[in-house]
C-alpha cells in the first residue's frame, strides 16, 4: 500500500497528481520518500492534517487515534524498529484525541458505506512492498542480481529501462522507485533506483539546482557525505551533472552492524526550464561493482519526453 498508494500522492512533481498542484501553490515537493527520514515533527503534521482530512470528508476522526492505540498495544519486533524511525503511537494517540476534541461535532459517515467497502477493499488486494525481513549476514547480490535483459516504463515525464526480474513501484505521474523486492526492506531502498523531480528553490542553472538538491538530502540525512566534485555529463544528449554520495546502507554485515551504502545522483533539467529530474541509483558498497553496470545501462536508456 505505501508503495503504491503514497508514491502516488507524494510523488507528482513529473505529472498531473496532487504533488503538482502542490508545487503551484508554492509546497515544495521534490525528495522521494524512500530516500529522506521525514523529522517528527513533520509526521506529527501530517496526523493532525490527516485527522483533519477525514473530518472534513465526513468520517469520524477518533478512528486515527484508535489505529495509533491498536498500533501500541500490538508492539513486536516491527513496531520496535517502527518507533525508532516514528513517534511512539501513544504520543500520537495523544496529540490526534486533542486535535479531535477542538472540532466541531457532528453526524459522520458509517464505515459501511459503498465508497468504504470499495476503498478498504482496493487496499487489502495491493501487493506490499516492504520486505518482512531485513537482509542479514554479509551483504550479497543474492536475490538481487540484476537480469541482463532489459524492459521499458514510461512515465509522463521520460522513459526508461529496466532489469526485468526487478519490479517498478509507482506509476506514470507519481515518484518511482525500481528496485529488486528483496532489495527493499523497512521502508528504505538497499538495491534500486528511485527517479522523481525536484524544483529548486533558489536556482538559474543545472548546477545550482543540483547543489541544492544534495543540501537538502544531506540535510533530511545527515550521514549522507558526497564524495569529490560532481561533474558534468550528457544522457542521450542532454546536458547533465553526476554525483557520488555514500551513506548507511539498511544492509547488515555478518555481526549486524550496518554496511557503508554508496548513492549515484544524476540530474537533467526538464523541459520547463524549473525543475529537475532526479534518479538515484543505490547499492551496499561492496556490491556496487557488481550493480553498477546495470546502473549505467538503466541510465544510458533515460530518455525525458
Amino acid at each position: 500500500m505505501e508503495a503504491q498508494v503514497a508514491l502516488s500522492i507524494v510523488g507528482g512533481l513529473l505529472g498531473k497528481g496532487i504533488g503538482g498542484q502542490l508545487t503551484q501553490l508554492g509546497i515544495q515537493f521534490g525528495v522521494g520518500s524512500y530516500f529522506l527520514k521525514n523529522s517528527r515533527q513533520n509526521e506529527q503534521e501530517a496526523d493532525l492534517l490527516g485527522t483533519d482530512i477525514m473530518y472534513d470528508t465526513g468520517y469520524n476522526p477518533r478512528w486515527m487515534a484508535e489505529f495509533f492505540r491498536k498500533l501500541q498495544q500490538t508492539g513486536g519486533a516491527r513496531t520496535t524498529q517502527f518507533f525508532s524511525d516514528h513517534p511512539i503511537p501513544a504520543n500520537r494517540y495523544q496529540y490526534v484525541s486533542k486535535e479531535v476534541a477542538t472540532l466541531p461535532a457532528k453526524r459522520y459517515l458509517p464505515d459501511s458505506t459503498p465508497e468504504f467497502a470499495q476503498i478498504k477493499q482496493r487496499a487489502m488486494g495491493m501487493k506490499a512492498m516492504i520486505q518482512q525481513s531485513t537482509p542479514q549476514g554479509t551483504s550479497s547480490v543474492t536475490g538481487v542480481a540484476p537480469s541482463s535483459s532489459f524492459r521499458d516504463f514510461q512515465h509522463d515525464a521520460y522513459t526508461i529501462s529496466y532489469p526485468d526480474n526487478w519490479q517498478v513501484f509507482g506509476d506514470n505521474t507519481s515518484t518511482v522507485t525500481i528496485a529488486p523486492q528483496a532489495g527493499v526492506t523497512q521502508n528504505e531502498v538497499a538495491y534500486g533506483a528511485i527517479v522523481d523531480g525536484y524544483q529548486p528553490e533558489d536556482a538559474n542553472s543545472l548546477d545550482q539546482a543540483t547543489h541544492e538538491l544534495i543540501a537538502r538530502l544531506r540535510q533530511g540525512n545527515p550521514q549522507l557525505k558526497q564524495v569529490g566534485n560532481d561533474e558534468n555529463i550528457r544522457v542521450n544528449g542532454v546536458a547533465a551533472k553526476s554525483a557520488d554520495l555514500v551513506g548507511v546502507s539498511p544492509v547488515k554485515d555478518r555481526n549486524g552492524n550496518a554496511v557503508r551504502e554508496r548513492d549515484w545522483l544524476v540530474t537533467l533539467p526538464l523541459r520547463d526550464g524549473k525543475r529537475v529530474l532526479y534518479v538515484v541509483f543505490i547499492s551496499p558498497d561492496p556490491d556496487y561493482s557488481q550493480m553498477h553496470p546495470a546502473f549505467e545501462a538503466m541510465l544510458r536508456s533515460l530518455r525525458l519526453r
